[in-house]
């Protein structure tokens, strides 16, 4: 989400972070008219390459999407928590556990191989999510903000390492 439309969700849930019961019906019908908030560049990268490390993909033809040219590749899939808003959303998902390197010294251009040397880990945002908790006694309902750690994208890392001492 970009600055405008983390503004525009504040505020337009100063309302709904009220405390009073909401009915299903009524509730249901607002958020679906007021909060339709997507990130269009997101969804539509959503290509599924696969649940493996694509180095042999690297090797034949060179990705040009971001998560594709990364050291640490990730793709993205769907996410679904059935009692928060917004219900579904998308995260990152690393390819590699350890990170694609150039090797120069193959002597013949670029050979392209995974090391253990470093580790590809996901790279962490906090975001804000509305859950749907009971009230009243008439099956209403009120949101409550909670904060939830996504995943945004892959990043090589060296590996952590203990310190005897």
């Amino acid at each position: 989400m970009d600055l405008k439309q983390i503004l525009i969700l504040g505020l337009l849930l100063v309302p709904v972070l009220t405390n009073r019961c909401r009915q299903e019906h009524a509730n249901g019908k607002w958020l679906k008219k007021h909060l339709q908030l997507r990130d269009s560049s997101v969804a539509a990268s959503l290509a599924d390459p696969g649940p493996s490390c694509p180095v042999e993909l690297y090797r034949k033809h060179p990705p040009t999407s971001m998560a594709g040219r990364s050291l640490s590749p990730w793709r993205y899939v769907n996410r679904t928590l059935t009692d928060h808003f917004p219900s579904s959303y998308i995260e990152a998902e690393c390819l590699c556990q350890g990170c694609i390197m150039i090797q120069n010294d193959t002597g013949a251009g670029k050979g392209l191989d995974i090391t253990d040397d470093y580790v590809s880990k996901p790279l962490m945002q906090t975001r804000m999510f509305l859950k749907k908790e009971p009230c009243g006694d008439e099956g209403g309902y009120h949101f409550k903000p909670v904060y939830l750690k996504v995943a945004v994208g892959c990043v090589c890392l060296r590996p952590e390492t203990t310190q005897s001492g």
